[in-house]
């Protein structure tokens, strides 16, 4: 990991969310909670679009159905 340099306050937040260990650990582990975080949210959303374009496409698919001619 690069050297990087972190305020006092930072630090201080960090120590409050994550307390043991070494700071790079508990960066990492505050990294891969947000991580995870954003990815159960990007599946959140992705799940709700593929419900709402398949009651869409069935939607349309009705929609058509009416315009055909009966045989």
């Amino acid at each position: 990991m690069t050297l990087t340099t972190f305020s006092d306050r930072l630090i201080s937040v960090i120590d409050d969310l994550e307390p043991g260990g070494s700071l790079e650990a508990k960066v990492s582990q505050l990294a891969e909670s947000e991580i995870r975080r954003r990815l159960a949210r990007y599946q959140l959303v992705d799940r709700r679009m593929r419900t709402k374009d398949a009651s869409t496409n069935n939607f349309l698919v009705l929609a058509r159905s009416g315009d055909r001619p009966k045989q």
